[in-house]
């Protein structure tokens, strides 16, 4: 860590049991414009007996990544900041039993009150978070809309990951 990352005010363990695992357990927000950003590499390995399906509007440029980031207050988690989607249809990410599929979430988070979005729904940033994959379904039905049930929460969040907030410039 450099002198810009301060270290993180919690301390957490990787939870090897998550669907989606992070890269690392700490990261850093820079402060930007009126909010603060960063990137979280992470792998979703779908552990269950049938196929997933991430419905997707992107197909030539990379997929809507359609995440929220959930903290921990008072020992419960709650949604305080979601990605945007867009409201297209490509034919979806299909995620094998078994397979993993991996990308990087890239979050921009507006400070309460300056009026950008998306908005961190928390004054204080720093803390504990992990990832929910919003948009992860299963089994596939081309004939309705949204082309399936989304999966149950335990089988689309990630291991728990510690968030601090630094003035640093942007790892190259």
């Amino acid at each position: 860590m450099s002198a810009c990352s301060p270290p993180p005010s919690v301390e957490v363990t990787r939870d090897e049991s998550a669907p989606i695992q992070t890269d690392r357990l700490h990261y850093v927000a820079r402060r930007r414009y009126e909010g603060v950003e960063f990137s979280v590499p992470f792998t979703y390995t779908n552990r269950s007996a049938d196929t997933v399906f991430l419905p997707n509007c992107r197909v030539e440029s990379g997929v809507d990544l359609d995440m929220a980031l959930q903290k921990r207050v008072r020992g419960q988690w709650h949604r305080v900041w979601g990605s945007g989607t867009l409201l297209c249809l490509s034919p979806p990410v299909v995620i094998a039993p078994g397979k993993t599929y991996t990308d990087t979430l890239e979050v921009f988070g507006g400070t309460p009150g300056k009026q950008v979005y998306p908005e961190f729904e928390v004054r204080e940033v720093e803390g504990e978070y992990r990832l929910a994959w919003t948009q992860l379904r299963g089994p596939f039905d081309a004939a309705r809309y949204p082309q399936g049930d989304t999966l149950p929460l335990d089988a689309k969040v990630s291991n728990a990951f510690a968030l601090t907030v630094g003035w640093g410039h942007r790892r190259r």
